[in-house]
């Protein structure tokens, strides 16, 4: 698979500090070969 386009859903929510960096650096990667990432995080107003 090559995605120009790469949508997630809080994907750093349940993992530790360690596999929270591996994964921006991941997206980052992604991101400087000239893909595009969407991001979306969601929390509740209460």
């Amino acid at each position: 698979m090559n995605p120009e386009v790469l949508q997630l859903d809080e994907p750093t929510s349940i993992l530790d500090p360690i596999r929270r960096g591996d994964v921006r650096n991941l997206l980052r990667e992604f991101a400087l070969t000239g893909h595009t990432t969407e991001n979306r995080l969601n929390h509740p107003l209460d």
